[in-house]
Parts: C-alpha cells; sequence; structure tokens
C-alpha cells in the first residue's frame, strides 16, 4: 500500500538522465561517486574504524560541525541542523512552514526537487522567470508580480 500522495510521482529530470547514463559512465551530478576512493584514505578509516565505536549522530547533525558552521556564519546554535543532501534540507525546511494549499514561489531555472516536494506537501509550486542578461539575478519586480494572497 503507497499513500495517496505519492501516486504520480516523477523522477526528476537529474534522476533521469542519471538512468540513462552509459553503463561506464562517472556520476558526478548526485554526490555519489561510482569510483575507488584512495586507499590511503581507506586504511584512515579502517583505523578508525578498529579503534573507535561506531555511533548514530544526533538528528540535527555533530555536535562539532554544529559549531562550526555555528562560528562561521555568526547564527545562534538552535537554527542549525545538518542534513544528509540539498532536498533533505528543502524537504524539512518546506514541511515546517508551509501548510496545504500555500504558495511557493521558485525562480525559474530552478532545483527540480522542489517541484516534487512541493507536489509531496500539497503546496502549489509557481514559477518565475530569471533574467539570463542579468546574470539570473532575482529581480524585485518579477518576484514581487508573482506575488499572490497564497504565496507563504
Amino acid at each position: 500500500m503507497i499513500a495517496e500522495r505519492l501516486r504520480g510521482q516523477k523522477k526528476s529530470i537529474i534522476r533521469q538522465i542519471v538512468d540513462s547514463a552509459p553503463q561506464n559512465s562517472i556520476n558526478l551530478g548526485l554526490g555519489e561517486l561510482t569510483i575507488s576512493t584512495f586507499s590511503k584514505k581507506n586504511r584512515e578509516i579502517y583505523k578508525k574504524l578498529q579503534n573507535e565505536t561506531a555511533i548514530y549522530t544526533p538528528n540535527a547533525g555533530l555536535p562539532e560541525l554544529i559549531l562550526q558552521i555555528k562560528k562561521y556564519y555568526n547564527a545562534p546554535q538552535a537554527y542549525v541542523c545538518v542534513t544528509n543532501g540539498a532536498e533533505e534540507a528543502i524537504f524539512a525546511t518546506l514541511f515546517s512552514i508551509l501548510n496545504a494549499e500555500d504558495e511557493l514561489l521558485v525562480a525559474n531555472p530552478d532545483y527540480p526537487a522542489y517541484a516534487n516536494i512541493a507536489k509531496l506537501l500539497n503546496v502549489k509550486c509557481k514559477s518565475f522567470d530569471r533574467n539570463p542578461q542579468n546574470n539570473f539575478q532575482l529581480e524585485k519586480k518579477s518576484l514581487q508580480e508573482s506575488i499572490t494572497p497564497n504565496t507563504s
């Protein structure tokens, strides 16, 4: 049994391209290298595993990493959460701030995950174009013209 909200979900264009890649190609698009790592690094990992206990990290991330991020951005620790990737971060953020039927504005060109996540959350994903002559920078006028009463 699968939840209704998942029916009709399509793979993102990035996943479709990866799926259609030739067998021996090197994937640099998903952050999942398919080539061997350096043996020196493997030896270091092996040594660490022999001398330390493997444990789950706290769900917001390693405290040492959070501290470094906090220092770098001068942010309160409560505002820092480390995720396993962009899609997890986008999902957690949108899930936390949007309600069903809200409208999400996404500047085009965009990251394909926004539309899929919006669909899962029953949120309308509305895109607006960025101008290539302006190096795709956000333009206040274009953004303001896209805002409706349902925009969050």
